[in-house]
């Protein structure tokens, strides 16, 4: 019988491909002082798809806390259901109003969403973003 031989970056290529999305996976990023309640890095190296996602604020004095790396989506079901970080599962969603990821629909943890997100769905409607980030 005749064996498959691969290249080896073939074959690392379709590991990586194959690897599970990192939604959820702890990251850290940068913020401004004086935050909003959210905080978006899209150039985090510590997440696969480069979007690191903070609700909150880091402690005071501190410039680096620790997000949720997170990816695009269309629908809820783009998002992970329960894990151990976010009990209640990912929903798709317009995370921000204004940035660069503004109206741009990402995966956020449903236990971290604060309130209700009906004004800023209303929002990013009327103003979609076309440079949104796009899966890994």
């Amino acid at each position: 019988m005749r064996r498959l031989s691969l290249p080896p970056l073939v074959l690392l290529l379709a590991v990586y491909a194959c690897a599970e999305d990192d939604v959820g996976v702890p990251c850290q990023i940068t913020t401004p002082d004086n935050t909003d309640v959210v905080s978006i890095a899209l150039d985090a190296h510590d997440c696969r798809s480069r979007v690191c996602l903070l609700y909150g604020s880091p402690a005071p004095g501190e410039a680096d806390a620790q997000g949720l790396c997170t990816a695009s989506c269309d629908t809820d079901a783009d998002c992970p259901d329960s894990m151990r970080i976010c009990p209640n599962g990912f929903r798709c969603i317009h995370a921000l109003a204004n940035g660069s990821a503004a109206c741009c629909k990402l995966c956020v943890c449903r236990d971290l969403m604060a309130g209700d997100d009906d004004a800023l769905e209303s929002h990013c409607l009327a103003h979609p973003n076309p440079r949104c980030p796009t899966g890994p």
